[in-house]
């Protein structure tokens, strides 16, 4: 499967790297084939493996940011 995955913090301004970089690592640690793109992720790999990585990458969006748009 192969999916693309964008986590977005809203309401939390413009400087966004650091809300980035926690999603990447999580992706990064996944073992997964991903490749970042200027508005997201694609990732390659077993379905429900990514769809566990798209809940997870939410939910630890969430420990921060009080609402998330996640495509």
């Amino acid at each position: 499967m192969i999916a693309e995955i964008s986590v977005i913090p809203i309401g939390e301004g413009i400087d966004l790297a650091s809300y980035v970089a926690r999603i990447v690592k999580i992706i990064d640690e996944s073992g997964l084939d991903y490749k970042l793109n200027a508005m997201g992720t694609v990732v390659e790999g077993d379905g429900d493996r990514i769809f566990d990585l798209i809940k997870k990458c939410h939910n630890k969006m969430l420990e921060t940011a009080q609402r998330v748009y996640t495509t």
